[in-house]
């Protein structure tokens, strides 16, 4: 998590549990480059190696390596997964000459502008962890910058490359297909972009219904590629398919669990938990959709050998098995209860005994499930 008044960036576990944390001055208040994992302080803002400005967003390539938009800074700066700083990328950072520089040790603050690789005030990072591909999102500018895994320059989009101009681009997502999804708050829609820089289409427009946005701000991806964005003025979190068609939504002003005061960031993880940030300074933390989790452990049932035959009687059973798993009036053991049912109904059907392993699997991915909603 970047903070971006803070000057320091936290990482937790899943659950929520702090681990450490990394900035200058966090351990000591030295002006210095420091991790830290008990007593922490605020980090000093600045622009030496490691060091942070108002930075926002951040991306996790491959290797775990963390890329943070360092706004003030024009820059991006990169650490290892424990905090350790790796390099920062920009114009001038080491020399402060009129190019793309890469620093290791002694960092400067970037100049900022719109040359090729060049940044001013970028407030977004994603990496495409298949090909380890770096989109900027360099809001000023008006363009998202694709950058190697080395900080070369790839190419942009925006400006009227493709025939694409963006207002006020805020964030971008990769899908699994290098699809790329990038919200422009100023227009308030969100585009699609194919891996070849042409627009494939986009969505929204300025309201308060579904498919609509007040200043969308953050967007992610899940596992099956459906599209999260979180708005500013809608407290809330909208999820579409990949193609911009409308799903779910869920939030309303307030403080309440569940509810937003201004959404702005929005990340998943790998099994498709949701984390969402406001303005009230916390994180919140999401089950996936019950139904999309529920529906995937249900078809690894049915792949165990069932008879084409009895899809439909099963199929009565999914339904049910659905219901009871995603209702959170009903209590855990008697959706754990149903589950066992189901494998039970899959073996009388089938005519064969599902392995004591493969069931405990399955009660047991079913259980993780019940507790997280």
């Amino acid at each position: 998590v970047v903070e971006a008044a803070g000057s320091r960036i936290q990482r937790f576990s899943a659950d929520g549990d702090f681990e450490k944390l990394w900035g200058w001055g966090v351990a000591t208040g030295g002006s210095q480059f420091e991790t830290c994992d008990s007593g922490c302080l605020t980090g000093i803002g600045g622009s030496g190696a490691g060091q942070l400005d108002a930075a926002r967003g951040v991306g996790v390539d491959s290797l775990g390596r963390v890329h943070v938009a360092d706004e003030q800074n024009h820059r991006i700066n990169i650490y290892t997964s424990d905090g350790d700083f790796v390099e920062a990328w920009g114009w001038g950072v080491a020399t402060g000459a009129p190019s793309f520089e890469i620093c290791t040790a002694v960092c400067l603050q970037g100049i900022p502008g719109g040359g090729e690789g060049q940044f001013s005030y970028p407030h977004s990072v994603e990496v495409d962890r298949a090909t380890d591909t770096v989109y900027v999102v360099d809001s000023v500018n008006q363009r998202v910058q694709r950058l190697a895994s080395n900080g070369s320059y790839l190419g942009m989009i925006g400006w009227g490359v493709s025939g694409i101009w963006l207002g006020n681009p805020t964030d971008v997502a990769v899908s699994s297909t290098g699809s790329v999804y990038i919200v422009d708050l100023g227009a308030h829609t969100v585009l699609k972009v194919a891996a070849d820089g042409s627009l494939m289409t986009t969505w929204g427009g300025y309201g308060s219904g579904p498919g609509q946005f007040d200043e969308p701000h953050g967007v992610a991806l899940d596992s099956h590629d459906n599209v999260y964005v979180t708005e500013f003025w809608n407290h809330r979190v909208q999820k579409f398919d990949g193609d911009g068609g409308f799903l779910s939504m869920w939030g309303s002003q307030g403080t309440a669990p569940g509810q937003f005061i201004t959404s702005i960031e929005i990340a998943i993880d790998s099994r498709d938990d949701i984390y969402v940030t406001d303005s009230t300074e916390r994180l919140q933390k999401f089950s996936p959709a019950a139904e999309t989790r529920t529906e995937d452990l249900l078809d690894e049932v049915l792949e165990l050998e069932v008879p084409a035959g009895i899809q439909s009687s099963l199929a009565a059973n999914i339904d049910i098995t659905i219901q009871i798993l995603d209702s959170p009036s009903i209590p855990d053991h008697v959706a754990a209860a149903q589950l066992a049912a189901f494998i039970r109904k899959v073996e009388a059907l089938s005519g064969r005994q599902i392995p004591p392993a493969e069931a405990d699997r399955l009660i047991g991915w079913a259980e993780d499930i019940i507790g997280s909603l």
